[in-house]
C-alpha cells in the first residue's frame, strides 16, 4: 500500500506549559480532502502551523511522501509542495490584485508551467482578472479569499492546507470557493481543510475528524448525517 502524501504521527504541540495538540495521527492521500473541525482553541490551527514549520512540534512526526520534514524551514517545506492558506485573508492591501497573485510564483520549486498555472487560476477565480489592476485592499472579504487561494495554487502545491476558508463568507461565495477546490482535488492535490462549521467540512471532505482539547475525538465520513447532540458532545465534551 503506498505511503500517504501527508502523514502526521503522534504529533504534539506545546506553548510553554500549555498543550495545544496531543498525540494526533492523521493522513491525507493525493486527491483526497480531509476535514478537521472543532471549536475555537481545539488545536486545529496549531496543527497546521506545525505541519508548515511555523512552530516546532514537541513530539511526533510530520512526513511528506514518507520522509520527515520536522525541523525544515518554512521556505523549504513550501518549496517541497506544502502551501498554507491561513485564516484572515492575508493580502497585501497596497499591492494590486495582479501583484498579489504573482507573489505566489515565488514559492514554486520549478518555474516551468507558470503561464499555464496562471491561466488556470484565472479561470477558477475570474475576479483576479476582473479586478487585476485594483488594490487588493479594495476587494470584498470573499474576493480576498479567492485571491489568497489562487495565490497559494500558483506555488503548485502537492498539499494544500486551508484554515477556515468559509469564515465570514456569504453562502454564494462559499459555493464558488468550494467548487474551485473540487477542481483542485481533481488535479491530485491533497487538501487538509480546517473548519469550525462541521456541516461545511462533512459535505465536502472525504472524511472529517473532530478535534477537541488538542486530540481527535470523532471521525465522520462524507455526507454523514450530523446529530446535533452528538456533535455538541464531540465539540465540547
Amino acid at each position: 500500500m503506498p505511503e500517504p502524501l501527508l502523514e502526521i504521527r503522534g504529533l504534539s504541540v506545546r506553548y510553554g506549559a500549555v498543550t495545544a495538540v496531543e498525540g494526533v495521527d492523521l493522513s491525507v492521500d493525493a486527491g483526497e480532502v480531509v476535514g478537521l473541525v472543532g471549536a475555537n482553541g481545539a488545536g486545529k490551527t496549531s496543527l497546521l502551523l506545525a505541519v508548515t514549520g511555523v512552530v516546532r512540534p514537541h513530539g511526533g512526526d510530520v512526513l511528506l511522501d514518507g520522509a520527515s520534514i520536522v525541523g525544515w524551514s518554512t521556505e523549504r517545506i513550501a518549496r517541497a509542495g506544502i502551501a498554507l492558506v491561513p485564516e484572515g485573508r492575508h493580502v497585501f492591501s497596497s499591492f494590486t490584485v495582479e501583484e498579489n497573485l504573482r507573489l505566489g510564483l515565488l514559492g514554486r520549486a520549478d518555474p516551468a508551467g507558470a503561464d499555464d498555472d496562471l491561466a488556470w487560476v484565472r479561470e477558477l477565480f475570474p475576479v483576479v482578472v476582473e479586478r487585476a489592476d485594483e488594490f487588493a485592499g479594495h476587494l470584498s472579504g470573499g474576493q480576498q479569499q479567492m485571491l489568497v487561494i489562487a495565490r497559494a495554487l500558483l506555488s503548485r502545491p502537492r498539499v494544500l492546507l486551508l484554515d477556515e476558508p468559509s469564515l465570514g463568507l456569504a453562502p454564494a461565495v462559499v459555493d464558488t470557493v468550494f467548487s474551485a477546490l473540487e477542481r483542485v482535488r481533481e488535479r491530485g492535490v491533497a487538501i487538509l481543510l480546517v473548519e469550525q462549521r462541521a456541516h461545511v467540512a462533512v459535505a465536502f471532505a472525504d472524511r472529517t475528524h473532530v478535534m477537541r482539547g488538542g486530540k481527535l475525538v470523532m471521525a465522520l465520513e462524507r455526507g454523514h448525517g450530523i446529530d446535533v447532540d452528538e456533535m455538541a458532545e464531540a465539540y465540547f465534551g
